[in-house]
């Protein structure tokens, strides 16, 4: 009888995944070590993406905002923008060395005219005019002059 001279079982595969994270985070501080300390991001975030992959998520705050710019500028992807409410979100989507890179913020519109160097937007409410000249309305005519004022009741032997 002749023996076998091969393993019975398998070997197992080889799995790759260390490499691919020390890359992928490789690839996320060669995007953010550049960026100036005032800049920095609150969040970065490496995890793997379906079915092969791996994606790095940067969130700034919103006095970190230029930071969002530098990082546009360094992986040479526009900006895009969307209004949510009072606020807009800004976000950069590109792929560096096989690795998905997302960098976004949420900046008021005042703080996206200061980081695109344009004058402050106008309030979306208009001043109220302090005229001084404006003659006081007497108070019989007012609308004040019309609520029913309001006496204190005692009640006999208890408190006000």
């Amino acid at each position: 009888m002749d023996q076998a001279t091969q393993a019975t079982t398998p070997t197992a595969p080889t799995y790759a995944g260390d490499e691919t994270f020390a890359h992928a985070a490789a690839v996320a501080a060669s995007v953010v070590d550049p960026l100036p300390s005032d800049t920095r991001p609150s969040s970065v975030r490496v995890e793997p993406i379906l079915p092969s992959g791996w994606a790095v998520t940067i969130i700034f705050l919103s006095h970190q905002a230029a930071g969002l710019y530098a990082v546009a500028a360094h992986v040479d992807a526009p900006i895009t923008r969307a209004v949510h409410g009072e606020e807009i979100h800004l976000e950069v989507y590109a792929r560096v060395l096989e690795v998905d890179i997302r960098a976004a913020v949420l900046v008021t519109p005042t703080q996206l005219a200061q980081l695109e160097g344009e004058p402050a937007p106008l309030e979306t409410q208009p001043e109220r005019a302090t005229d001084v000249s404006a003659a006081p309305v007497p108070l019989g005519s007012s609308v004040l002059a019309k609520v029913p004022a309001v006496t204190p009741v005692e009640v006999p032997g208890g408190e006000q």
